[in-house]
């Protein structure tokens, strides 16, 4: 199951004050779906997905365990 607590801010090199994107460590059963659904819950997951997909240069929607995703920023 996909816990928010695995979500670490990760630094970010602009100098305003916009909030740090998101990194989220892949957990053994964890799915894009439920990844997006746990990070964005007021926004429909296959938006996220895309979002997450363009964000990290993944060709489609599989992942592995252990692998560093990079989340959108909330809308």
């Amino acid at each position: 199951a996909f816990s928010l607590g695995r979500v670490a801010p990760s630094a970010s090199t602009s100098p305003q004050s916009r909030p740090p994107r998101q990194v989220v460590v892949v957990q053994p059963g964890d799915t894009l779906w439920g990844i997006a659904v746990a990070s964005a819950p007021a926004v429909d997951p296959r938006v996220t997905i895309e979002r997450i997909l363009d964000l990290n240069g993944l060709p489609g929607p599989a992942v592995r365990a252990g692998q560093p995703l990079v989340l959108p920023r909330a809308p």
